[in-house]
């Protein structure tokens, strides 16, 4: 790939970042190999997990520990089902 292309993928994961597409901007920066900020873009977006994966395969202990603390705090242990049982009981519908 050279410098133009490279550059053109660059703008390309800047600008879903900017439109909040940050998992799809993360797989764009992960095709360039720019794990730093395909971590970030994971975090941005969510996904704690890869976040700390890739801030732990960095040598960024403390950025990894900080994605994992979030990724154990928005786990509440509910399913998607959990949810919608929920919602459906509140609305008056037992099922």
């Amino acid at each position: 790939m050279d410098e133009a292309e490279k550059n053109a993928l660059i703008a390309k994961a800047k600008r879903l970042e900017e439109r909040l597409l940050y998992v799809k901007a993360a797989a764009v920066y992960a095709g360039l190999g720019m794990e730093e900020n395909e971590a970030a873009s994971y975090e941005k977006g969510g996904d704690f997990g890869k976040a700390a994966q890739l801030y732990e395969k960095l040598g960024k202990k403390e950025d990894a520990e900080r994605c994992r603390r979030k990724r154990d705090e928005a786990s509440t242990g509910q399913t998607w089902q959990d949810v919608q049982a929920e919602f459906q009981q509140d609305r008056g519908n037992p099922y």
